[in-house]
Protein backbone atom coordinates (compact mmCIF):
# COMPACT_ATOMS: atom_id res chain seq x y z
CA UNK A 1 0.00 0.00 0.00
CA UNK A 2 1.18 3.54 -0.79
CA UNK A 3 2.10 5.38 2.39
CA UNK A 4 1.84 9.15 2.66
CA UNK A 5 2.90 11.36 5.57
CA UNK A 6 0.93 14.57 6.15
CA UNK A 7 3.38 17.19 7.33
CA UNK A 8 2.42 20.63 8.59
CA UNK A 9 2.09 22.96 11.55
CA UNK A 10 0.70 21.56 14.77
CA UNK A 11 1.87 23.97 17.45
CA UNK A 12 1.16 27.70 17.64
CA UNK A 13 -1.67 27.53 15.09
CA UNK A 14 -5.40 27.27 15.61
CA UNK A 15 -7.27 23.99 15.46
CA UNK A 16 -8.73 24.74 12.03
CA UNK A 17 -5.28 25.29 10.48
CA UNK A 18 -3.97 22.19 12.23
CA UNK A 19 -6.82 19.82 11.33
CA UNK A 20 -9.03 20.89 8.43
CA UNK A 21 -6.59 20.19 5.61
CA UNK A 22 -5.53 16.89 7.19
CA UNK A 23 -9.13 15.65 7.38
CA UNK A 24 -9.78 16.57 3.74
CA UNK A 25 -6.49 15.04 2.50
CA UNK A 26 -7.02 11.93 4.61
CA UNK A 27 -10.50 11.36 3.18
CA UNK A 28 -9.48 11.80 -0.46
CA UNK A 29 -6.22 9.87 -0.23
CA UNK A 30 -7.68 6.98 1.77
CA UNK A 31 -10.33 6.57 -0.93
CA UNK A 32 -7.48 6.49 -3.48
CA UNK A 33 -5.81 3.58 -1.72
CA UNK A 34 -3.23 5.37 0.42
CA UNK A 35 -2.30 4.61 3.99
CA UNK A 36 -2.30 8.10 5.47
CA UNK A 37 0.08 8.78 8.32
CA UNK A 38 -0.55 11.94 10.30
CA UNK A 39 0.41 12.95 13.81
CA UNK A 40 -2.88 14.77 14.30
CA UNK A 41 -6.47 13.72 13.65
CA UNK A 42 -9.69 15.02 15.20
CA UNK A 43 -9.45 12.14 17.68
CA UNK A 44 -5.79 12.76 18.59
CA UNK A 45 -5.68 16.52 18.38
CA UNK A 46 -2.90 18.26 20.29
CA UNK A 47 -5.49 19.94 22.52
CA UNK A 48 -6.32 16.45 23.81
CA UNK A 49 -2.83 14.97 23.84
CA UNK A 50 -0.88 17.23 26.15
CA UNK A 51 0.46 14.16 27.92
CA UNK A 52 2.76 13.24 25.00
CA UNK A 53 6.35 14.28 25.58
CA UNK A 54 8.44 16.18 23.07
CA UNK A 55 10.40 12.97 22.55
CA UNK A 56 7.20 11.00 21.81
CA UNK A 57 6.15 13.50 19.17
CA UNK A 58 9.63 13.59 17.62
CA UNK A 59 9.90 9.78 17.57
CA UNK A 60 6.48 9.47 15.94
CA UNK A 61 7.54 11.75 13.10
CA UNK A 62 10.96 10.19 12.53
CA UNK A 63 9.78 6.57 12.74
CA UNK A 64 6.84 7.18 10.42
CA UNK A 65 8.86 9.16 7.88
CA UNK A 66 11.17 6.14 7.59
CA UNK A 67 8.23 4.04 6.33
CA UNK A 68 6.69 6.70 4.10
CA UNK A 69 6.74 6.75 0.29
CA UNK A 70 5.82 10.41 -0.19
CA UNK A 71 5.15 13.54 1.88
CA UNK A 72 2.30 16.00 1.44
CA UNK A 73 3.27 19.19 3.25
CA UNK A 74 1.29 22.22 4.36
CA UNK A 75 3.89 24.97 4.05
CA UNK A 76 1.58 27.94 4.49
CA UNK A 77 3.33 30.78 6.29
CA UNK A 78 1.67 31.66 9.62
CA UNK A 79 3.60 34.64 11.00
CA UNK A 80 6.68 32.45 11.56
CA UNK A 81 8.27 29.26 10.31
CA UNK A 82 7.30 25.98 11.90
CA UNK A 83 10.43 24.22 13.11
CA UNK A 84 8.74 20.81 13.38
CA UNK A 85 7.56 20.96 9.78
CA UNK A 86 10.98 22.15 8.60
CA UNK A 87 12.69 19.32 10.51
CA UNK A 88 10.35 16.71 9.02
CA UNK A 89 10.92 18.07 5.52
CA UNK A 90 14.69 18.01 5.94
CA UNK A 91 14.58 14.42 7.20
CA UNK A 92 12.34 13.36 4.29
CA UNK A 93 14.78 15.06 1.92
CA UNK A 94 17.71 13.19 3.48
CA UNK A 95 15.80 9.92 2.97
CA UNK A 96 15.12 10.87 -0.70
CA UNK A 97 11.36 10.86 -0.10
CA UNK A 98 9.48 13.02 -2.62
CA UNK A 99 7.85 16.09 -1.09
CA UNK A 100 4.78 17.77 -2.55
CA UNK A 101 3.83 21.01 -0.84
CA UNK A 102 0.95 23.42 -0.87
CA UNK A 103 0.29 26.94 0.34
CA UNK A 104 -2.53 29.36 -0.20
CA UNK A 105 -0.58 32.53 -0.90
CA UNK A 106 2.13 33.13 -3.46
CA UNK A 107 3.21 36.26 -1.60
CA UNK A 108 5.20 34.79 1.28
CA UNK A 109 8.57 35.85 2.66
CA UNK A 110 11.66 34.34 1.07
CA UNK A 111 12.03 30.84 2.49
CA UNK A 112 15.23 29.35 1.16
CA UNK A 113 15.08 25.94 2.81
CA UNK A 114 11.37 25.39 2.18
CA UNK A 115 11.75 26.45 -1.45
CA UNK A 116 14.66 24.04 -1.98
CA UNK A 117 13.18 21.09 -0.08
CA UNK A 118 9.74 21.23 -1.67
CA UNK A 119 10.36 20.44 -5.34
CA UNK A 120 6.67 20.54 -6.31
CA UNK A 121 4.66 23.45 -4.89
CA UNK A 122 0.95 24.06 -5.44
CA UNK A 123 -1.24 26.96 -4.38
CA UNK A 124 -4.14 24.99 -3.01
CA UNK A 125 -4.64 21.63 -1.34
CA UNK A 126 -6.73 20.14 -4.13
CA UNK A 127 -3.95 20.62 -6.72
CA UNK A 128 -1.39 19.13 -4.34
CA UNK A 129 -3.55 16.05 -3.73
CA UNK A 130 -3.94 15.60 -7.50
CA UNK A 131 -0.16 15.85 -7.85
CA UNK A 132 0.27 13.05 -5.30
CA UNK A 133 -2.20 10.87 -7.20
CA UNK A 134 -0.49 11.66 -10.54
CA UNK A 135 2.91 10.81 -9.03
CA UNK A 136 1.74 7.23 -8.46
CA UNK A 137 -0.19 6.96 -11.72
CA UNK A 138 2.95 7.89 -13.67
CA UNK A 139 4.97 5.24 -11.86
CA UNK A 140 2.35 2.52 -12.34
CA UNK A 141 2.21 3.17 -16.11
CA UNK A 142 5.87 2.16 -16.50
Amino acid sequence: MKKIFLCGPIENVNKSIRLDWRVKANNVLTESGFEVITPVTPMTDIDKQGHYSNQDIFDFAINNLKRTDIVLADVRYHERENTGTAGELMYAHMLNIPIIGWMDNIETPRRVFINVLVKQMYYNLEEAILAVQRYYEERSDN
